[in-house]
């Protein structure tokens, strides 16, 4: 499971997209854990990813507002190629200082209430308005 790095410049929509590459056999369940800093992100909403499209996503964001857990779910397997299973949307806070980057790390994640085993963290950086 990765997350895509990304960019965005202060006060725009940035939607950040979370992937497999490689899947340990029928998943029908996924549940994970994005934490982010909520001094230069506010987090909108989650997406289903091209992958997850017919499936259930339920999402919420924790009480300190730097964290999303993210369930996905279905009765028919996810498919066997690479793709996105998730896009978490934010907006880049309008204070957010130009060049500042920050970690889009993945705290918990799990195929079929197992844990994946390889996981790939993203970057944001603001970029110049």
């Amino acid at each position: 499971m990765s997350v895509s790095d990304v960019s965005a410049a202060a006060g725009e929509k940035v939607a950040v997209p979370i992937d497999v590459l490689s899947l340990p056999g029928d998943i029908y369940g996924i549940d994970l854990w994005l934490e982010y800093s909520p001094g230069y992100l506010q987090y909108i909403n989650v997406e289903a990813g091209a992958s997850t499209a017919q499936w259930n996503v339920v999402a919420k964001e924790s009480d300190t507002k730097n964290k999303v857990a993210i369930g996905l779910y279905s009765s028919m397997p996810l498919p066997r190629e690479s793709g996105s299973i998730a896009v978490v949307n934010f907006v880049v806070k309008t204070d957010a200082p130009y060049g500042m980057t920050g970690r889009l790390h993945i705290s918990k994640a799990e195929f079929n209430e197992k844990p994946a085993r390889q996981i790939k963290d993203g970057i944001i950086t603001v970029l110049k308005r």
